[in-house]
């Protein structure tokens, strides 16, 4: 007996939401990249990137 094709369709958008949702973290963690400070000569985290960052990690773990 063959599956029906709405299972199939499910997964598939399921596996597509799921690559989407990874592929915008990473880029989101890319963006968060250190920058350098010339007042006291060191590196920092891009405050508002990094804040982004959790905020969209924190969505997808109250979800998923």
């Amino acid at each position: 007996m063959k599956k029906p094709r709405t299972s199939v369709t499910k997964c598939m958008t399921l596996r597509l939401l799921y690559t989407s949702s990874l592929t915008g973290l990473l880029t989101d963690f890319i963006m968060a990249k250190p920058i350098y400070n010339s007042t006291n000569g060191l590196k920092e985290w891009n405050k508002e990137n990094v804040k982004l960052h959790l905020q969209k990690d924190s969505k997808l773990l109250k979800h998923g």
